[in-house]
């Protein structure tokens, strides 16, 4: 009766140490998943990072290039401007000249009639305070809300103070455009006017 139940107690803590050790080892596999699981999470925010710094560091690039290519396209026309003011018998460019008024009406569109063959045009921009901000930019909007021409670093030339910016006369069809005219580097709009582009 005594080794029948030293017996069944041997067998009765042999099944509890072996309990006892499946639940620890289930318990260490289990910290051990969470940590690797934890790991592994923050591999991926370390890499989420890394990625996110060098899309925000490749549009800063971008930016600054298309800044620098804006502003030695600006300096180009200003010096063009300046030339052509030494040299009036020059004709290869065509020049247009726009008045910019605040009290043009919404309906009351600015008449633009591209005429020549020559690729490349001049628009001349006369508005009321040329000299308010250092710079000025422009940009020329279809109606579908593509920009199709854009200049930075504008300042006035010539006798009239008018803002000059070279475009392409071939991007430009017949229709109406938005002429959006900022001030200043931080890019202030000043106002937006309609142009209707005849051929």
């Amino acid at each position: 009766m005594t080794l029948a139940l030293a017996a069944s107690l041997l067998i009765s803590f042999a099944a509890l140490g072996w309990q006892t050790w499946r639940l620890l080892s289930e318990r260490q596999s289990r910290r051990q998943s969470q940590e690797t699981a934890n790991e592994l999470q923050e591999k991926q925010r370390d890499l989420e990072r890394r990625l996110t710094e060098v899309e925000r560091n490749s549009d800063d690039q971008l930016k600054r290039e298309r800044e620098q290519r804006l502003a030695a396209e600006a300096e180009r026309d200003h010096l063009e401007d300046q030339l052509a003011s030494v040299q009036p018998s020059r004709q290869d460019i065509p020049s247009y000249l726009v008045r910019l008024s605040s009290e043009r009406g919404a309906g009351d569109d600015i008449r633009l009639r591209l005429t020549g063959a020559a690729k490349s045009a001049r628009l001349r921009l006369l508005i009321n305070k040329p000299y308010e901000f250092p710079e000025y930019a422009v940009e020329l909007v279809s109606q579908d809300g593509r920009i199709v021409s854009q200049a930075s670093g504008l300042r006035p030339t010539g006798n009239d103070s008018a803002l000059s910016f070279r475009f392409n006369q071939s991007s430009l069809s017949a229709g109406r455009y938005r002429l959006r005219l900022f001030g200043g580097k931080d890019r202030r709009q000043l106002g937006e006017y309609g142009i209707a582009v005849d051929r």
